[in-house]
């Protein structure tokens, strides 16, 4: 049986609707900061290696 709250969306209270929006937004910002502090690491490695 599906949850009514997850079909919805919204779920019973703008409350947890707002608690939703926010919880995908940090993961979503964690993500694209994991991927550019490797890319930001994999560069520097690469470069300081090169130029050493």
């Amino acid at each position: 049986t599906a949850n009514p709250s997850k079909i919805c969306g919204t779920g019973r209270s703008p409350k947890n609707y707002f608690y939703g929006l926010a919880m995908r937004t940090v993961t979503a910002l964690h993500k694209v900061l994991i991927v550019r502090y490797s890319v930001d690491k994999f560069y520097r490695t690469y470069v300081s290696d090169k130029d050493d």
